[in-house]
């Protein structure tokens, strides 16, 4: 069993996190943009700048794939509260009946 991260180490876990899902966003965005070049160029009958275009997009997805990837396995290294969440039931006990007062 390992350690329990630090906060530190914690907050860096979380920015990774954040930073492979935002780069995976770019890449697809980039991909998706490049997609619909590579169908104009196609559709003006530059064939070979489409093919040029259709590898580009190849690779953004394949890079957005990869930082998606490893954002889903650096959340798996992220500790869960799951047990702390069981033992505390305090909230959960009956509260005292309210007394009503007669009016003055």
């Amino acid at each position: 069993m390992t350690a329990p991260l630090t906060f530190s180490e914690l907050q860096r876990l979380e920015r990774l996190v954040e930073w492979n899902e935002n780069s995976a966003r770019s890449c697809s965005d980039l991909a998706d943009g490049l997609a619909a070049h590579a169908r104009y160029e196609a559709n003006q009958g530059r064939a070979s700048d489409a093919e040029g275009t259709k590898e580009a997009e190849r690779r953004n997805r394949v890079r957005a794939k990869a930082h998606a990837d490893t954002a889903r396995f650096l959340t798996r290294l992220m500790p869960r509260h799951d047990s702390e969440a069981t033992t505390f039931r305090d909230h959960l006990k009956p509260k005292e009946k309210a007394q009503i007062r007669a009016p003055p």
